[in-house]
């Protein structure tokens, strides 16, 4: 089998979510000013979370001056839209701090408590849940074929390197377990002819919850097989093949619809600086402050 080895990342100099303010070194979570600044407490909890989850230290300190940018004192609460252009829609504004410690209490206590998987506990798995990270689309400076354009004549996206590391993931632990592979598209486009997805997610955007629900529903261990965010009928075990960087949050979305989550021992963490066509994860810097948004938003 194929191991990838993780590798510590560090996004290119300078390079930062928009509107923000220095995304350099020194310590992950700043010291706390007086009065009305975000409190200290939270910023430590969120910070354990990301250390957690392995993100490297200059992004934990670039998500700390996010949230004290998005900091509304006299609400106590967190509006991500003033910290960046990027976040300013209606499910991000005036997040209450009460409701966000869930976030931090719940994910830390499950992401440490989540036991390590072994070559027994694969084989006794369900089924192999594959979540994709980024992709590319075939532009390079030139006016893309028919053949590049998906049904919607936008660009068709391309697996890129990360999917294909994933891929070649869950390629291995199914050869190894004969589980079936249910996958986002753009890892199922790059599995190989001879070891297929059993399930493929639609073609088209959607977050890891809205993914959660199409594996679900392409298993049929829902009793809907419309409505969203529907607890499994029957206990499940599944193998989660995702970025390192995204794995826990999987694992809290996962835990959350009643499944048993398994992470295998080979991981992946690499980002495709180059040619990253999806902004929110071209670098750990970026990516943690969208991982933190939509974690809140999910948990309020």
């Amino acid at each position: 089998m194929q191991n990838e080895n993780p590798t510590k990342v560090d996004a290119p100099a300078g390079s930062q979510v928009a509107g923000g303010g220095g995304g350099g070194g020194g310590g992950a979570a700043p010291a706390a000013g007086g009065g009305g600044d975000c409190p200290e407490a939270f910023l430590r909890e969120v910070d354990e979370h990301y250390r957690i989850r392995s993100f490297p230290e200059s992004a934990r300190f670039e998500l700390c001056q996010f949230i004290r940018r998005a900091w509304v004192p006299e609400g106590e609460a967190l509006d991500f839209g003033r910290a960046s252009p990027l976040f300013r829609r209606p499910t991000t504004t005036l997040l209450p701090l009460k409701k966000l410690r869930r976030f931090t209490e719940q994910a830390v206590l499950e992401l440490i408590c989540q036991p390590p998987c072994s070559r027994g506990d694969v084989e006794n798995a369900d089924a192999i849940f594959a979540f994709s990270f980024g992709y590319r689309i075939p532009l390079a400076g030139r006016i893309p074929g028919p053949t590049e354009l998906d049904d919607t004549a936008t660009p068709r996206r391309l697996p890129g390197p990360n999917n294909e590391a994933l891929a070649r993931i869950a390629r291995d632990l199914k050869v190894a377990t004969a589980k079936p592979i249910v996958a986002q598209f753009e890892i199922g486009e790059a599995l190989p002819p001879n070891c297929p997805a059993d399930g493929t997610a639609a073609r088209r955007d959607m977050g890891t919850d809205d993914a959660i629900d199409e594996f679900l529903r392409k298993m049929q261990w829902v009793e809907d097989p419309i409505a969203k965010k529907q607890k499994v009928l029957n206990a499940r075990t599944v193998i989660v093949v995702a970025h390192r960087h995204q794995v826990g949050r999987c694992l809290v979305l996962l835990n959350h619809r009643k499944l048993k989550c398994l992470v295998p021992s080979w991981e992946y963490i690499e980002y495709d600086v180059a040619c990253e066509a999806q902004w929110r994860v071209r670098n750990p810097q970026i990516y943690i402050c969208s991982d933190f948004v939509s974690m809140c938003a999910w948990m309020a």
